[in-house]
Order: structure tokens, then sequence, then C-alpha cells
């Protein structure tokens, strides 16, 4: 790939620290990773379930199972309670609790970030072992970095205190690893687009999801937003020209761009394919259309197979994301 800056966003120059984490598992599915705990490994081969920490762009807690957690004490007299909820109708229950997580590149380097965990009661479900890091889990308007999601919260890198002038806060997901920091050179070829302003709810930050245009075979682009979603293998569609088939016909070609139709941008697209046929790794497993609540706004959850092609960047200090094909 040449060497090309990155466009439509801020400068990278000054910034060279950073961290890429590999994924443990070469299998698919939520990508993972090996990370410590105040010291104490979570890993495939520690945990009850022999799965290591997943990696979840669609939501924003971190959570652990209470025995995960080195320190976390038997008395939670002080502690907050927390819950989160989500729409398969898992729901964990536990407390805040402050600890520290070690990433480690597996050459020797190493970073440390400092949050806020969820730690969940173990007898109200099974083991958990989950990172969220949604888009958008900043105070942009008050320079407050998100307290919950590790990859925003790092204080050191091999062993050194943090410098605001050569670290970004940011991150880079891609097929098989995570990059923590952006800097002049891992940023190269990115197409970056500023994230809207979201109000809701008194929110001073920014929108979780990049502006995006689909359209299902020749019919108009819709417009709208996307979740780049590695939680799940399957796309969910909220289209403005709902015919009140929820299943998309074999043979339909998908086309998204980003941020719209006229970026020139690549585009991520396939066709939807017959039960029986090989299908490509950027193929979702299902696509599900519902109606959109809006007449002229559409939402997609892509699913994580989009990172089969594409990498995608997400810089926490000014609120821009950006995406460009993968280079694994």
């Amino acid at each position: 790939m040449a060497s090309t800056p990155a466009s439509g966003g801020p400068d990278y120059s000054q910034f060279t620290e950073c961290i890429e984490i590999p994924f443990s598992n070469a299998e698919g599915g939520t990508p993972a990773i090996d990370i410590l705990v105040n010291g104490k490994e979570i890993s495939k081969a520690t945990t009850s379930d022999g799965k290591a920490v997943g990696l979840d762009t669609g939501s924003t807690v971190f959570a652990l199972s209470h025995d995960l957690v080195p320190d976390f004490p038997e008395d939670k007299q002080g502690l907050k309670t927390g819950e989160i909820g989500y729409t398969s109708g898992t729901t964990w229950q536990g407390h805040w609790f402050p600890i520290k997580v070690t990433f480690d590149d597996k050459k020797g380097n190493t970073a440390i970030a400092e949050v806020s965990a969820l730690v969940v009661d173990r007898e109200k479900c099974g083991p958990v072992h989950y990172m969220g890091i949604r888009f958008g889990d900043v105070d942009i308007a008050s320079g407050q970095l998100s307290e919950k999601n590790p990859l925003l919260a790092i204080k050191q890198i091999n062993n050194n205190t943090v410098d605001n002038k050569t670290f970004r806060y940011g991150f880079i997901m891609r097929e098989r690893s995570i990059i923590i920091g952006l800097t002049a050179k891992n940023t190269e070829s990115f197409k970056c687009t500023k994230l809207p302003a979201d109000t809701h709810e008194g929110r001073k930050g920014f929108s979780n999801e990049p502006p995006a245009s689909i359209r299902l075979n020749n019919e108009p682009w819709m417009h709208g937003t996307a979740l780049i979603d590695t939680g799940v293998n399957h796309m969910l569609l909220y289209t403005t020209q709902f015919s009140g088939d929820e299943s998309v016909p074999v043979g339909t070609k998908v086309t998204m761009k980003f941020p719209d139709e006229n970026s020139e941008s690549p585009e991520y697209s396939f066709r939807w394919p017959a039960e029986n046929e090989e299908r490509g790794e950027e193929v979702p497993e299902s696509i599900e259309v519902r109606k959109s609540r809006y007449a002229d706004k559409m939402w997609v959850n892509t699913g994580g197979n989009f990172y089969s092609k594409f990498d995608t960047l997400f810089d926490a200090e000014e609120g821009y994301w950006g995406f460009r094909e993968g280079t694994e």
C-alpha cells in the first residue's frame, strides 16, 4: 500500500507512540485479546469457558466476573451498583470497581490503562469478560476521555507515563489486531470524517456512529448512520424503503459508502448468496430488514464481517472516524 497520509482528519505527524495487540482467536467471531487485570491473566487458558476478553464495538461497558478481579472486596459497601442489558436479553449486574488493565503486544511492549469496570456477581450469570469499546463514549466538550473504555484510558506505555505530545488517544480496529494510539504511520491511507454532534439527553460528546449511505441493487441511495459491530456476524438494516419483506432476496447486491455515495472512498459491497452457495468473508451470516422509524433516515449494523476487508479508525480526542481497505 502506498504511503498516503490520512485525509479529512487531524494532522498526526507529531504522534509516534502506539501498541498493536494481536487477537487471540483466529477462528473468527467476536475478536478477543489476552490482558492482565491487576496483575492477573485473563486469557483462553485461564478462563473457565476457554475464551479471552471479547472486544465489542457495539457496547460501551467493560464487564468482568468478580473472580477475575484480584482485590475485589467481599464487602461491597461504598461501591456503586451497575447494570447493563443487551437486546439479546442478557443482563449483567454488579458493582463499579477501579482496576488496572495491562495490554501486551507479545513482543515485549506493554501499555497500562486505569478504568472502572462493572464487576459482575457470578451467581447471576455465566463467565463474563467483555470489553465494550463503542465509538463516541467520551465528552469531547469537557475534554474528558472515557473512564470505562480501557483503550481510551492509557496511562503508561513501557512503564513510561503517556506524553500527550507524542501519544494520540484513539484506536484502529483491524481484522486480526487492534492498535491503541494514533500515529502518522499507522493512520496512512485512512479517509476520515467528523462524527456529528450528539446532544441526546444532554450529552456534549459526539455521535457513536459515522454517517453512511446504502442501497440494494439499483434502488435509490438511503442515508443515515452505521454501526460496525464486532459483537455480531449478521447485518441489521432499518430501511426507508421497506416493502414488508424482512429478508433480502438471493442475488441482491448490497452497497455501502462512507460518509455518502459521492465519496471517493472505497465501497463495501457484496452479493447476497443462496443458502448452499459459498460466500466471501465479507458477507454476513444473515441479513434482517426492518422498517426505519424515520422517513428519511436509515440505520444499519453491518456486523463484524466488515473487518475482513476494511480497517476503521476512531480519534477520541477530536471525534473523527475513518476507514481504509484492510492492511492485513
